[in-house]
């Protein structure tokens, strides 16, 4: 997991696995290599969904 150095208060990441039904919503501005709860790469859109979430 990636951590920026900036303040992003108002941004929200969002990390859903369909391997295994787990997610997380994180306040921040986060980048995953390899899923918190089935430990595959992220990269695999078909079962890894990263959302980013900032107010308008």
């Amino acid at each position: 997991m990636h951590r920026p150095s900036r303040s992003t208060t108002d941004v929200t990441t969002r990390i859903d696995c369909e391997n295994t039904g787990g997610y997380s919503v994180k306040p921040g501005l986060f980048g995953y290599e390899y899923c918190p709860f089935c430990g595959h790469a992220v990269g695999d859109a078909d079962t890894h969904r990263v959302t980013l979430t900032a107010p308008p």
